[in-house]
């Protein structure tokens, strides 16, 4: 059987805002609610202690019981003094979170299967954060060091100059051209002609 708490009212984290609506699946058979690191499902609240509540998943059977909280555990709007069963579409009221309980059929064998491996797989990596304490602080990961990029020497400063382009001078006048003296456009264009051949 799929255990699920759909959060109707409250904050799971210290944040701004509500987080109406989420739902949080219970993959193992003792679930603990509770503000301590060591909880399934861990609530930063001053009205919530270090172990509140614990819900107990069995193949037909769904339980809670409170863990001589402060505050209480209510179903149902009533405070809970032994373990009592839970039923699809209870209240469950820890703190100032209230959730709603939905049970749903396992699909199939494999599903069960596969919820039985993540249950281990949760258990085991909160074992060891508790056995070290350095895995539960957060490390970010460093920045990758980009490899050193081989560059070309840079050239003499003799070369530079030779790349380098003259400076630009000061825009000149070309020289008048000469007159050409003719009586009519043919004489003019041999006159040219003539000219420009003489400079050869």
């Amino acid at each position: 059987m799929k255990v699920k708490l759909r959060v109707l009212q409250g904050m799971l984290q210290n944040r701004q805002g509500d987080d109406a609506g989420m739902v949080i699946s219970i993959r193992r058979k003792t679930f603990v609610i509770g503000s301590a690191e060591d909880a399934n499902m861990r609530c930063l609240s001053k009205a919530i202690n270090p172990h509140h509540c614990q819900i107990n998943v069995e193949d037909d059977r769904v339980t809670v019981q409170d863990l001589a909280s402060e505050t209480g555990t209510f179903l149902n709007g009533e405070r809970i003094t032994e373990t009592c069963p839970l039923n699809h579409g209870d209240q469950l009221k820890v703190g100032r979170l209230e959730f709603a309980v939905e049970f749903a059929a396992e699909s199939d064998p494999v599903s069960k299967f596969v919820t039985d491996l993540l249950e281990e797989g949760d258990e085991e990596a909160r074992r060891q954060r508790l056995q070290d304490p350095l895995q539960r602080q957060f490390h970010p990961t460093p920045t990758a060091v980009p490899p050193e990029v081989e560059t070309e020497p840079e050239p003499p400063p003799e070369a530079k100059k030779k790349l380098q382009r003259p400076p630009k001078r000061p825009p000149g006048k070309l020289p008048p051209p000469k007159p050409v003296v003719a009586d009519n456009t043919v004489d003019a264009a041999a006159e040219s002609l003539k000219r420009i051949f003489e400079k050869d």
